[in-house]
């Protein structure tokens, strides 16, 4: 991000060309986060920690599945905050 890649850019790009490839980094950076970002939760969900899609509607009453919502949560969770760790 801001802190690691931009001053790395800025100490290696030439200056004509700075912006251009900063701007292509961010962009690069941003759709991959969220194209892969997406499809990790869907994954993770299902896969790991046992989403349900066949029950994914909520009830007449209006309650919700609650082991769906936790699945759903977690993997949110994790591919939300795994990358921070790293």
């Amino acid at each position: 991000g801001v802190g690691v890649n931009l001053p790395i850019l800025s100490e290696i790009v030439k200056d004509d060309r700075r912006a251009t490839i900063m701007a292509w980094e961010g962009t690069l950076e941003s759709s991959c986060s969220q194209i892969f970002g997406n499809s990790m939760v869907g994954l993770l969900a299902q896969s790991v920690f046992g989403y349900d899609l066949a029950n994914a509607k909520s009830v007449g009453d209006g309650h919700r599945d609650a082991a769906n919502t936790k699945a759903l949560g977690t993997a949110l969770m994790m591919v939300s905050f795994f990358p921070w760790m790293l």
